[in-house]
């Protein structure tokens, strides 16, 4: 039936852009605009999550300074959207604190884009559907496992996004006998962002994510 006559029997828009989620439909926010969180077909945009290629020691300056340092491998590789750091410098810069919640799937760059997680409730979650294991630019990095420079980035943060005790001092110092956590960029379990105290001294890459 068209439209019309959905109106007319239901007292919405059969169609995609009435600003009603109905059947077939993942969201409707109103409109038809791309990059919005909810596409024309009235589909969850995707959430992009990568590893950076570059790297910090336990020295990093500021939450701000790291941030911007996702947004430009991001712009880099043609990546849309705003990006935080996935960094604790204390309770208050923690990402569960931090990013906003949403319940857009987050995925990682290249043509597959597989899925990592549902919404920040899944990221926060005690398990991922897929490692975050990808650059930028959609290059998968080499599997790595236990606790070594290969194997980690630099978080700060526990598992559930909330700080951790050891974030380099709240990430001012590069001290060698100063501990941090580490996650495991090969992790889809407890491991992926709170997996081994590291030593400050240390220059790791950080997790980067899209904000909704």
């Amino acid at each position: 039936s068209s439209a019309t006559d959905a109106s007319a029997s239901s007292g919405v828009s059969g169609t995609c852009g009435s600003g009603v989620v109905e059947p077939g439909e993942a969201s409707d926010d109103g409109g038809v605009e791309a990059g919005d969180g909810c596409s024309p077909e009235c589909a969850m945009e995707p959430l992009y999550a990568f590893v950076s290629a570059g790297r910090i020691n336990g020295n990093a300056g500021t939450i701000a300074d790291v941030d911007a340092k996702c947004q430009s491998e991001a712009v880099a590789s043609g990546l849309p959207g705003t990006y935080y750091a996935w960094l604790s410098f204390d309770a208050e810069s923690a990402p569960a604190v931090r990013f906003a919640p949403h319940g857009r799937p987050y995925v990682l760059p290249g043509p597959d884009m597989p899925l990592v997680a549902v919404g920040l409730a899944g990221l926060l979650s005690p398990s991922h559907d897929r490692a975050i294991n990808r650059d930028a630019d959609g290059v998968e990095l080499p599997a790595q496992e236990g606790c070594t420079v290969a194997s980690l980035v630099w978080t700060g943060t526990n598992n559930d996004g909330k700080v951790h005790n050891d974030n380099c001092s709240g990430f001012i110092s590069a001290d060698v006998d100063v501990k941090g956590r580490a996650g495991r960029y090969t992790g889809t379990g407890s491991g992926w962002s709170s997996n081994c105290g590291f030593d400050c001294s240390n220059s790791l890459p950080f997790y980067c994510f899209q904000q909704p």
